[in-house]
């Protein structure tokens, strides 16, 4: 059977991913599953060989990027709305660092844990959601190599990804409806960074 065709994301991750001893380790890195992790079912089922000291589990094709989400009580509905809708994409995988209830909730500590681990070239990309989306953006650009866009419209998610390369998409539950941000995200994922003049530009932002 042939392999399924590529979709057009930038970013390449490895198609192996291998449970040794509790860790998965997928590609470069190796990271503890994490209470509330999701990852898209299809990417680490399709074929399962087991020995004795490992789990290897061959993804197909279609296993490209990894991205990260986190939300505070007020993005806690969107959060999962999104997550719902990522997990339907082809070659995609999503964790999910939290908030899991909607109790009262500190956006900077979801921020600043999900901007780091973006920082660190962990995830290719993230998204934070608040309830109106301006909270969590001015933490996450707090972080160097950060580069968080609040977006309101496909517009601006667009733009963000081809002029200003953001990977960091910042939303409003309060602000956006559903459907709207479902599109958002779509945008966000797909658009490719342009390089050029704004590559320059985006060099003198960190210095």
């Amino acid at each position: 059977m042939a392999a399924p065709a590529r979709p057009a994301f930038p970013e390449i991750r490895s198609c192996l991913t291998i449970i040794t001893s509790g860790r998965m380790i997928t590609g470069w890195r190796s990271i503890p599953p994490q209470p509330g992790e999701i990852c898209s079912r299809r990417l680490i089922h399709s074929k399962t060989r087991k020995s004795s000291r490992d789990d290897v589990r061959i993804c197909p094709e279609s296993c490209l990027m990894e991205i990260v989400i986190g939300s505070d009580h007020a993005g806690f509905d969107l959060k999962n709305r999104c997550i719902s809708h990522i997990e339907g994409l082809a070659g995609i995988a999503v964790r999910d660092i939290g908030v899991f209830d909607k109790k009262s909730a500190d956006y900077p500590e979801v921020a600043h844990r999900l901007a780091a681990d973006v920082a660190d070239g962990k995830f290719s990309r993230g998204i934070l959601i608040c309830g109106s989306g301006i909270g969590m953006s001015i933490v996450a650009n707090r972080h160097k190599g950060v580069r968080a866009a609040l977006c309101h419209n496909l517009y601006l998610a667009r733009m963000a990804r081809m002029h200003n390369d953001a990977n960091i998409l910042v939303m409003g539950e309060r602000v956006i409806g559903w459907g709207l941000a479902l599109e958002m995200v779509d945008v966000f994922l797909e658009t490719r960074f342009e390089g050029g003049r704004h590559r320059r530009r985006l060099d003198q932002i960190d210095y």
